[in-house]
Formats: structure tokens, C-alpha cells, sequence
């Protein structure tokens, strides 16, 4: 396991609130271990999209595993675990479906999103753009830099003649802000902030 993610301020309890069906608290542990998870399993897989089903996935399968947590005794470990199998169950798939299309015609395939699944991405872009643009000014700029452009924080201070510590610093409350409005939203429960997220790349 290559991640070595710092531990979580008060891991247990949130660990231990979630058991309970804390939607916050099961927030503050995704956003934690998104980072960390995202290049150990982009370094097995070598798609993004493949990736990110995969993170997804943990995070569904931790949050209907909630009530066992008490039982835990290494949360990163069982977090990594889950994503570990999750990424083999990947890679048998893949090798399974290229077997079975070996000297097959390739053909495009196309996929089309039902009208449901449309409205859910279009929603969660307008609560993400909604929670953007309640950043003070030169936050939102930051931001929209890294995310929109894709510009490294080497980048963004020399484009904005500041440090790179303030470049970070501005990510990091950032998706802070972004995380608390997210919270707020009417009926959004653990999975479904999940999806949202997931849905504006916010790791």
C-alpha cells in the first residue's frame, strides 16, 4: 500500500458516529480518504474512470457496512482493503471481457443516461456551482484555476503572484466550504452526497 494517509483528528469517534447512521460524519471520513485512495487505485487500474467507479463503490459499501465499524480495529487498513478487492474484482472483470472479445470487431458504444440519471448530474452541478460561488472572490478563483484549468499550484501562484502555501491554503478551505454546503442540502444522505461529489471531481 503505497498511500499513507495522515490519521483522521478524532477517527474513532467519527468511525464510531457513522455506525449510528451520522451522514456528517461519514463526509468528513470521504473527503478525507479520497486523496489517498485515488493514486492506489489509479496505479492498478490506469483509468480515471475505472478509478473513480472503484472509490465510489468503497464508499457505498462502507456506509452499508456502517453497523460493523465498532468491530474495526484499523480503519485505514479496512478502508484500503475494501478498495483493494473492489480493484481485483475490477481486473478480473476487464480480462474476463477482453477474452471474450479477443478477434471480435471492435465497435463504438455508446451509452445514454436515463432521464433520471440526467436530472441527478445536472442537479448536482447546480449545487456544486451554487457552493463555488458562495467563495469569497480570489477563493473562487483558485478554485476555478485548478479544477476548470487544471493548472498545478506552481501555476496558479505565478499566475496570481502569491505563495504556493496560499494557493494550497485557498484549496483546502475551499473544498472545506464546498463539504459544509454540500452538507446543507434538503435530503441529501450519505450515498447521495457521495454521488455529488464524485459527480464534480472534488478530490
Amino acid at each position: 500500500m503505497s498511500a499513507n494517509p495522515k490519521i483522521l483528528p478524532n477517527e474513532r469517534e467519527l468511525f464510531a458516529r457513522m455506525a449510528t447512521g451520522d451522514e456528517a460524519a461519514f463526509a468528513d471520513i470521504f473527503f478525507h480518504y479520497i486523496p489517498f485512495l485515488q493514486p492506489h487505485i489509479f496505479k492498478m487500474t490506469r483509468s480515471e474512470e475505472a478509478t473513480q467507479d472503484i472509490i465510489h463503490d468503497t464508499f457505498i459499501s462502507l456506509w452499508t457496512r456502517r453497523e460493523k465499524m465498532p468491530e474495526v480495529e484499523n480503519f485505514k487498513s479496512y478502508i484500503f482493503t475494501i478498495s483493494t478487492n473492489k480493484t481485483y474484482d475490477w481486473l478480473k472483470k476487464e480480462a474476463n471481457e477482453r477474452r471474450a472479445i479477443a478477434g471480435a470487431r471492435v465497435r463504438t458504444m455508446h451509452f445514454e443516461n436515463t432521464t433520471e440519471e440526467a436530472i441527478d448530474l445536472n442537479q448536482s452541478a447546480e449545487f456544486i456551482n451554487k457552493a463555488v460561488n458562495q467563495l469569497p472572490p480570489q477563493r473562487k478563483l483558485v478554485f476555478k484555476l485548478s479544477r476548470e484549468e487544471g493548472l498545478s499550484h506552481e501555476e496558479i501562484a505565478e499566475r496570481l503572484n502569491i505563495s504556493k502555501n496560499t494557493v494550497s491554503n485557498h484549496l483546502t478551505e475551499a473544498l472545506r466550504s464546498i463539504k459544509e454546503y454540500l452538507q446543507k442540502i434538503p435530503g441529501a444522505t450519505g450515498p447521495a452526497l457521495l454521488s455529488i461529489a464524485m459527480a464534480a471531481r472534488l478530490f
